[in-house]
């Protein structure tokens, strides 16, 4: 717990199906992507922690029994390192919960989450539209691929594209 803001952030576990459902829910309602319904979000997302292969962090205010925020953390090997990438896949916090540092929290929660399971970078896509979501990641430290490439001039970086397919309904 963080005792100057009252936040509280945990890893979940399979007990937290049902908090991560509905919090995955409302995520995908409130940007008005297709959505399972909560109890199949709650049980896929508890498979993905059995995997190991990523995370789920809850956060609370004040001691809460009930979270109102949430990151998916997924990690994965990679050829290019011989450490982990971490990619931030889903960070929510209810809108009745915003702007009292959960997103911060969360964040900061799982940047050392990453850098302990041996990450050495963390990985954001995030919808361009979402200015709150974009100033609280640069507020952290988190650049633009194509800043990456600051020694060349401007006009001569390349802007770094992320296409998405849909394989399977």
């Amino acid at each position: 717990m963080d005792e100057a803001s009252g936040i509280v952030v945990r890893a979940a576990t399979v007990d937290d199906a049902g908090n991560l459902g509905r919090l995955l829910d409302e995520f995908a309602t409130e940007f008005d992507d297709p959505t399972v319904g909560p109890v199949d979000l709650g049980r896929r997302a508890v498979a993905l922690i059995a995997t190991d292969q990523a995370v789920f962090l809850l956060g609370s205010l004040d001691d809460a029994d009930t979270p109102c925020g949430l990151v998916q953390l997924r990690f994965r090997l990679s050829v290019w390192s011989d450490r982990l990438d971490a990619y931030l896949e889903d960070l929510f916090v209810q809108p009745s919960s915003r702007r009292r540092g959960v997103g911060s929290a969360l964040l900061l929660y799982a940047e050392r989450y990453a850098l302990e399971r041996g990450a050495a970078y963390m990985e954001i896509a995030v919808y361009e539209g979402d200015r709150d979501a974009v100033a609280l990641y640069l507020s952290h430290g988190f650049r633009h691929w194509e800043e990456a490439d600051a020694a060349l001039p401007l006009e001569t970086r390349p802007r770094y594209l992320y296409f998405l397919k849909t394989l399977a309904s």
